[in-house]
Parts: structure tokens; C-alpha cells; sequence
């Protein structure tokens, strides 16, 4: 399940935000064991672009994985930043 908003801000301005949530189940044949595993993001990010031909943003991120068949939950976080500049 995957839930993505966008809102312009200003006519220069804008912002997104995402959040997933995904679940899986995985079988363990040697044990005869299942196990339910889950992972949630969630994404925020703002772009402007003060031209039609400039744009620039930054995005960051973070998820969460964890369930039965992990013996700890991993957690991962990531940004970036980026520009771009198109002739016309």
C-alpha cells in the first residue's frame, strides 16, 4: 500500500510526502516455521523552480523493516539533493 501527496505551495514551491506499508510472509521448510515480516516508509521532499528551466529539491526518507523472521528491525534512512537545468 503505497499513499503519495503533492501540494504546490506557491507557483515556485513544491512539496510531496509518501508512506508505505508492505507485509509479506515467509516460510521456513528446514523448521516448518512462518513467519510475518513488514516493512513501513515514509518520504518527504520540496522542489523549487524559480524558472521553467531551473529546478532544484531535497528529499528524505526512512524505513522501517521488521517482523518474525528478522531477528532485529533494520531501520535505513536517505536524503539527496539535486538540480537540474533544461534548454529549451
Amino acid at each position: 500500500l503505497t499513499m503519495v501527496a503533492n501540494y504546490e505551495l506557491t507557483s515556485k514551491i513544491g512539496l510531496a510526502a509518501n508512506l508505505s506499508y508492505g507485509q509479506d510472509t515467509s516460510i521456513n521448510p528446514t523448521a516448518n516455521s512462518r513467519g510475518t515480516n513488514h516493512t513501513t516508509g515514509l518520504g518527504l521532499g520540496i522542489k523549487w523552480m524559480p524558472t521553467r528551466a531551473i529546478t532544484a529539491g531535497c528529499d528524505i526518507s526512512r524505513v522501517t523493516r521488521g517482523g518474525d523472521s528478522y531477528s532485529t528491525s533494520v531501520d535505513q534512512n536517505a536524503y539527496g539533493c539535486f538540480g537540474e537545468f533544461v534548454l529549451r
